[in-house]
Formats: C-alpha cells, structure tokens, sequence
C-alpha cells in the first residue's frame, strides 16, 4: 500500500504512519545524536589537544629568535583557537545531553505516530483513545486544517469525555483526509463546523 492509498474496503479506511513524517524525523535524531558525539570529541579530545599545540607554540615563540620561524608560528597560532575550561566542560556536557534529548525525540516521534487512524461502520479508533461512533463527536476544530492538515476533534461517549488530533502529515495523507471528510459529512448538520480562537 502507498503512502496515500487508503484501504481498499469501501467501508473501511486506515490511515497509517506516514512514512515520509517518520524519515524526516528519523534524519533530525541522528543529527542530534551526531552532534552529541562530535561535541563529545571536542570536549575530551580535539579542544585540548588544540590547546596543548597553543602552549606549545607560544613556548617556542617566546625561546626562537629566528624570523622564520617566528613567522611561522603566528601563522599557526592564527588558525588555532584557546579553549576555556568553560568551554571543553560545556562540550562533555552537551556530549551527554544532545543523545538523551534524540532519544527523546524518538521515543515521541514513534508515540505520536503510533498504531493507525481507523474508521470503520461509522466507528473511530484512535490511538490513546476509545473507539468512537461519529454520532458521539461534540465539536469539531479545523482551524489549522487547510494550512496544516491538523483538525482537533472533541468526543463524549457518555462515560468519557477526550479530544483528539487527526493530522494527514503524522499518519498517511490521502486517508487521513478521506476519515475526515466523512467525519464532516456525518457531524454538519449536528456541529457548527470552524475555527476556534
């Protein structure tokens, strides 16, 4: 099934993960990660041992009389940098934040797209939530729907009372608007249909 397939029951429709939310997501976790780790090299290897080569060529600067060599070495010193204690610390403690903070990130990267939008005989499964009937909807907020595909629906089924979140770019797009529009065609005349403060 594509990405924007939808089930080919025409009484049922399943909108998946999508797969290019989760790749993008999956990309900005390895960077986060990877910028730990080289952050890390920083702090434990590559800024001192830049520091070492500026302590060393400051010594030879101030024991050389040679012009050559002179020149030399403040051509080095110009493409090196002195790193504070401050700094190389900062860089050990983002090596340890930066892969904590991606692991988070994937942990809600797969939570937020879990399992899969549902609609089936007029009843809603959604993740986190109790299977639905459309007549159990109270209110319908699809301000940031044509611009984002995102629509916040409330539901009460007597015994709960939640809300909910479709987006067409979390789970797969052509679906998630199908479960939509029948949502919409179902609730119009029982809902007033738009936007929220």
């Amino acid at each position: 099934m594509s990405e924007n397939q939808t089930s080919t029951s025409a009484d049922v429709l399943v909108a998946r993960a999508g797969k290019e939310y989760r790749i993008k997501r999956y990309v900005m976790i390895v960077a986060i990660i990877a910028m730990g780790l080289y952050f890390g090299y920083d702090g434990w290897y590559g800024w001192p041992a830049e520091n070492a080569r500026v302590a060393e060529l400051t010594q030879r600067q101030r024991q050389t009389q040679d012009q050559n060599e002179l020149t030399q070495i403040a051509d080095q010193l110009k493409t090196l940098k002195e790193h504070t204690e401050t700094d190389i610390l900062f860089q050990k403690v983002l090596f340890f934040i930066l892969p904590i903070v991606g692991f988070a990130y994937l942990a809600w990267t797969i939570r937020s797209s879990r399992g899969q939008y549902r609609l089936e005989n007029q009843q809603l499964s959604i993740p986190g939530h109790p299977t639905i009937s459309l007549d159990q909807i109270t209110r319908i907020d699809k301000k940031l729907w044509d611009r984002k595909g995102i629509v916040y629906i409330e539901y009460n089924t007597g015994s709960s009372i939640g809300k909910f979140k479709l987006d067409d770019f979390a789970y797969q797009a052509q679906p998630t608007r199908a479960i939509f529009k029948l949502i919409e065609q179902h609730t119009q005349d029982k809902l007033s249909l738009g936007q929220t403060d």
